[in-house]
């Protein structure tokens, strides 16, 4: 039953950017910074897991092992901007964030950077507590296992997007592919949460 609740917000996660796209004209660093903030809010929480693994099985987890998917989550930040801006050379970053703080959707005239940034964290709450402490797999996953899951999702997106990157140098690819690679690459990502 996890598993499947799992996937269904997994899906829901990703009718969100595709929405966004083709209905609301979100640019593909809009779309990139809703997930990035994502990836780093989650990241926290696997920090809390390993935490909470560590106090109650009394193990000491090596602190260069704790932060390796950290590492890799901040790659992914910084190769993804290596990539919109191979895209889009005239993007000004800093003025794109803030735009994108700054957002008011139609009919809601508070900016989304006062929404999302404790709507993200209020999910990746509710998963922490539903999918980790409520059935309490602290007691019976290994800190090992919680790490290379997530080590193995991060590797892999950042090769995809070292992958983007690097054909990006020969050939413009179109706003539709990158689109379709960030919201299949996050669904993937999020399906892997469901084994930890």
């Amino acid at each position: 039953m996890l598993r499947k609740q799992l996937v269904i917000q997994a899906v829901g996660e990703s009718v969100i950017p595709l929405l966004g796209f083709f209905w609301f004209n979100w640019d593909l660093y809009f779309i990139a910074l809703f997930y990035l903030m994502d990836l780093l809010v989650t990241e926290v929480f696997y920090q809390l897991k390993l935490s909470k693994i560590s106090q109650f099985q009394k193990q000491s987890i090596p602190h260069l092992r704790r932060f390796q998917s950290a590492g890799f989550a901040l790659a992914i930040l910084g190769m993804s901007h290596v990539m919109l801006h191979m895209m889009y050379p005239e993007l000004y970053f800093g003025k794109e964030f803030m735009a994108f703080l700054a957002y008011e959707e139609a009919g809601i005239p508070i900016p989304q950077g006062i929404i999302l940034l404790p709507l993200v964290v209020l999910g990746n709450y509710q998963q922490y507590k539903l999918f980790f402490l409520v059935p309490q797999r602290f007691r019976e996953i290994a800190w090992q296992v919680l790490l290379s899951s997530r080590r193995r999702a991060l590797v892999l997106a950042l090769a995809a997007l070292i992958l983007f990157s690097a054909l990006l140098w020969k050939v413009m690819l179109p706003e539709i592919l990158v689109l379709l690679a960030f919201v299949v690459g996050k669904f993937w990502i999020d399906l892997q949460r469901s084994v930890n």
